[in-house]
């Protein structure tokens, strides 16, 4: 199984935390889902869905891709089915799951937030000696000015600064010398803070 059988979006929930008489089990949907039945897993979907975003909401709160991280849920859970030993324990798997999903979101945005801090303060702190040290903001200035860098300097900063790459790793990834990935990232920062200079 490869691809989501199923449209998801936090508006179109179904409050099912029991099941009704006459409907199938968790463990029995798992198997059927298991045999390739898509409509089997829909209603695994519209039996958790409202569940599966209420602990998103629990444990990060209100945010832009609630329904991106719902998505990412069930779409794991789809792919990942035949993993389930105990189908009849999909709701516990399904929760186990969830938390992991909302804690490595909250990881890469934690990561994310300091790559994108320390990027501003080494802009902040190139510009000249008579220039005002004005707050960058990131959203309106910087992202911008990243986004108009040539690839080639892009993807320098976006290792170094936001995944946390060293300079061999970057040489490593890219297949050139560790040199060159200092030479990249230095004209990187320099038409980086250029671009920031004109946006502000």
């Amino acid at each position: 199984m490869n691809e989501t059988p199923f449209p998801i979006k936090s508006g179109q929930t179904t409050p099912l935390l029991r099941e009704r008489a006459g409907q199938a089990g968790d463990g029995e949907l798992v198997k059927l889902s298991l045999a390739g039945s898509r409509e089997a897993f829909y209603d695994l979907v519209k039996r958790y869905t409202r569940w599966v975003y209420a602990v998103i909401y629990h444990k990060i709160g209100y945010c832009q891709e609630q329904d991106d991280l719902l998505q990412e849920v069930f779409l794991t859970a789809w792919t990942s089915l035949s993993k389930l030993k105990e189908p009849a324990k999909f709701g516990s798997w399904l929760y186990g799951m969830t938390i992991n999903i909302c804690l490595a979101w909250l990881r890469k945005k934690k990561k994310d937030g300091t790559a994108r801090e320390e990027l501003k303060k080494d802009m902040k702190h190139s510009f000249t000696a008579g220039e005002p040290a004005t707050e960058i903001d990131y959203t309106e200035i910087l992202r911008p000015a990243l986004e108009q860098l040539a690839p080639e300097y892009r993807e320098v900063i976006y290792l170094y600064h936001f995944e946390r790459k060293s300079y061999q790793e970057i040489a490593d990834f890219l297949g050139v010398s560790a040199a060159l990935v200092n030479k990249r990232l230095t004209t990187a920062r320099k038409h980086l803070r250029e671009g920031v200079q004109r946006m502000r």
